[in-house]
């Protein structure tokens, strides 16, 4: 795969954890339901977008390598997070 195919991988992973995580703040919030620490989550979400906009404008610059690094430093855990929960529900484990 090209490095561009890379590079819009990780912002797309990057991108939907911080969509689910702002349903979760927004329903929390909704809800008044002290579920999440709501003041770090938006110290998080607003660290999130920085550095996805960081990683625009190093492509934009023409350092993809870098651009890459910056987006799958996040974008690895997340994205193991995400095959696992996956596998959580197809296989759907007995936890007696």
């Amino acid at each position: 795969m090209k490095a561009i195919h890379w590079f819009y991988l990780g912002a797309g992973i990057d991108g939907l954890a911080m969509l689910i995580a702002i349903y979760f703040v927004i329903s929390d919030s909704l809800n008044s339901a002290q579920g999440t620490n709501n003041p770090s989550m938006y110290k998080v979400l607003l660290a999130m977008g920085a550095l996805i906009t960081a990683a625009f404008l190093l492509k934009d610059n023409g350092k993809i390598g870098f651009a890459n690094a910056l987006l799958w430093i996040p974008g690895i855990p997340l994205a193991g997070y995400g095959l696992m929960i996956l596998a959580f529900i197809i296989f759907k484990p007995d936890m007696r």
